[in-house]
């Protein structure tokens, strides 16, 4: 009997620790269900809006000048990126598609239940409506003018010292003469005079402001150089894209159907509905989290960094043109040259993507230690070559010449979006005009600082050259190579 009863307990134990280790299995199950359908875009109070070059200006400008004591400003010379602009027609025509895609997600969690969207981002997606016309083809939007409007007031306002009153001759405007450039130029203006105030012409300048496309050696050694891109194809193929594309087909209800084709059509979707209107939530948005926001931010970072920046030198050669102007024009007031006041006081040139961030690498402005690559993604996740912060819509390089009565007379600061730079060359914010300009003057001159380089034969000429560097330097150092691209 004994060993019956025996037999019976051991048997009730098996069945409690079977049904335990079941329900333990069930809970967990229950709780990464939970946990994927915990992220709701709808409720976040703070999401991410880090959204690469296409970023909304408003989200990432300083929101408050701080007047340098004991310094006159007495020149302001600035670079300025277009204004948040609406998509090409073949961009367009692809974001039409979105429809169909719209409608499957739907169906997926209504008929297949098989998304994971909260109830509030579902409704998002179902009210949402494809508007895009292709009469709005690059043009700015509201949001655009706007930036650029209001930073043409605070620019007017904070340098009132200088801009106190009006004449021609006090300002130079340039554009590169396309549509959105020149709208930019003129929202700007606009809210530096005001509207019905007199304005200074605007002048294409095709001789500082060129487009790497335009550009023969940049094509070729950059734009069309697989090498260049490697490291952006690379990241393309990793396992955090698979990873993305797993997450964001298991979020929606599908089963490996979106492709990243896809999942870079609804990226673009999202980051253009915010930077349109900066208080909405984008319903397209609601497909990603802020990890897969932050893989897809590195992705274009990646393509950026090679296309523009540090990861080819002929990058900063584009952008040598433009910021010679800079240097030349405050070497005239440095040497007494402007004592007149025949000069302009404020200095503005309007261009692209293209020309701003290779500005800032050549000037060494938010630049890291170490390269981006495709496998230091963890690594690099507090980088400062980030394209959200330094290249959104309307971002802006503003250089100021100030004269000082303490220490040495002629002082630089150079704004980014509005925020002062503590320049690496500098000691501080407030640089030394002197040192500054000793450490730049030699790429900076004219007779070498050109575009000479762009054309055909100086472009095979320099392909030779760097075939035979990157020979030598592979039987010396290793094995060295050069990346780059233009928005």
């Amino acid at each position: 009997m004994k060993t019956i009863k025996s037999i019976r307990w051991s048997w009730t134990r098996i069945l409690l620790s079977i049904l335990i280790l079941h329900c333990t299995t069930l809970i967990n199950f229950c709780e990464a269900q939970t946990n994927e359908q915990d992220y709701c875009y709808s409720d976040e109070k703070d999401p991410y809006v880090q959204f690469g070059a296409k970023s909304a200006y408003e989200l990432f400008r300083a929101q408050k000048f701080t007047p340098i004591p004991s310094c006159k400003p007495v020149m302001v010379w600035g670079s300025i990126r277009h204004g948040t602009r609406y998509p090409s027609k073949e961009t367009m025509e692809r974001m039409k598609t979105l429809t169909d895609v719209r409608d499957q997600i739907i169906r997926n969690h209504e008929e297949n239940r098989e998304g994971r969207l909260c109830a509030k981002d579902l409704q998002l997606l179902k009210n949402w409506t494809y508007v895009l016309s292709p009469a709005y083809e690059d043009k700015l939007s509201t949001q655009g003018k706007d930036d650029l409007r209001l930073l043409g007031q605070r620019i007017r306002t904070q340098y009132n010292s200088i801009f106190d009153s009006y004449s021609s001759e006090k300002f130079s405007f340039f554009n590169d003469g396309t549509p959105r450039t020149a709208e930019s130029a003129q929202a700007f203006i606009d809210g530096f005079f005001g509207i019905d105030h007199d304005h200074p012409r605007i002048y294409e300048n095709s001789s500082l402001l060129k487009s790497p496309d335009s550009c023969q050696a940049w094509v070729t050694q950059v734009k069309n150089n697989t090498s260049n891109q490697r490291e952006y194809q690379l990241f393309r193929e990793s396992q955090y894209i698979q990873k993305l594309i797993s997450d964001v087909n298991r979020r929606l209800g599908f089963r490996n159907n979106l492709t990243l084709d896809i999942i870079e059509l609804m990226y673009d979707m999202c980051r253009y509905g915010k930077a349109w209107y900066i208080a909405s939530r984008p319903p397209f948005c609601t497909v990603f989290s802020k990890n897969n926001l932050q893989v897809l931010e590195y992705m274009e970072d990646l393509k950026y960094y090679y296309d523009y920046s540090n990861g080819n030198d002929l990058n900063k050669r584009l952008a040598c043109p433009l910021v010679s102007d800079m240097f030349s024009r405050f070497r005239d007031i440095a040497e007494g040259r402007n004592k007149s006041g025949a000069k302009p006081v404020g200095v503005f040139y309007v261009s692209h993507s293209g020309l701003h961030v290779p500005s800032l690498a050549f000037l060494n402005i938010r630049l890291d230690g170490n390269q981006l690559l495709h496998d230091n993604y963890e690594a690099m996740l507090r980088r400062e070559f980030m394209t959200s912060q330094i290249d959104p819509f309307s971002a802006n390089l503003m250089a100021v010449f100030y004269k000082c009565v303490q220490d040495e007379e002629n002082r630089v600061m150079f704004y980014l979006n509005e925020f002062p730079i503590r320049h690496p060359d500098c000691e501080g914010a407030l640089c030394s005009w002197k040192t500054l300009y000793n450490k730049y003057k030699a790429n900076a001159e004219p007779n070498s600082c050109n575009f000479d380089f762009c054309t055909t034969g100086h472009a095979n000429r320099l392909a030779s050259s760097v075939s035979w560097l990157s020979t030598m330097a592979g039987v010396i150092l290793g094995t060295y190579f050069i990346s780059s691209q233009f928005l």
